[in-house]
């Protein structure tokens, strides 16, 4: 993931980003989480998008709820991270409301956000809501990767792929090649 004037030999300046590289045995882990939890709220804040899900790890997808920004950010001509940060925090308690309603839940075992890449405010609008309802439910959260997430979503399908696989990711600004 080199950016402009780096080379493998100059990596250049360490660039600010909220996630960690992949660092762990992705299908290792999503055993161990499935193991022991049944209901988890994901909240999607990398840029601009407001996603909310409740997924059940016996059941399924349970419900879903998303606010698209495309129409604040038209008149721009592309995102201006500051509207999309603020529209998080507009939308998300709403979609967290709706999410929950329809999967017929008060609460879910764990909660999971985007802890990046993306743009930092709003990722901090996610993590800090997930945190702090993680918190008022005494429960845990599960910081995720953003392509880490669409890496592993194949996998809750009931057509994962067979290990090992490999995968071109290419969201937004980040594109990945992952074997």
């Amino acid at each position: 993931n080199l950016h402009r004037g780096e080379s493998p030999h100059n990596p250049g300046p360490r660039r600010a980003c909220f996630a960690e590289p992949f660092s762990v045995d992705f299908h290792q882990r999503l055993e161990l989480q499935t193991a022991i939890l049944t209901s988890i709220l994901g909240i999607e804040t990398s840029c601009d998008e407001t996603g909310v899900a409740v997924f059940d790890t016996r059941r399924g997808l349970l419900s879903e709820a998303l606010f698209s920004q495309i129409a604040l950010h038209a008149e721009h001509g592309g995102v201006v991270p500051e509207l999309a940060s603020r529209d998080h925090v507009r939308r998300l308690s709403g979609l967290v409301e709706q999410a929950l309603a329809e999967a017929g839940v008060e609460r879910t075992d764990v909660i999971a956000y985007t802890a990046g890449p993306g743009p930092v405010g709003a990722l901090m609008v996610g993590a800090a809501f997930a945190t702090g309802l993680a918190t008022a439910w005494n429960v845990g959260v599960i910081p995720v990767h953003h392509m880490e997430g669409h890496l592993l979503a194949p996998l809750m399908s009931g057509q994962a792929p067979a290990f090992p696989f490999v995968v071109l990711l290419v969201s937004g600004g980040h594109t990945l090649l992952v074997q």
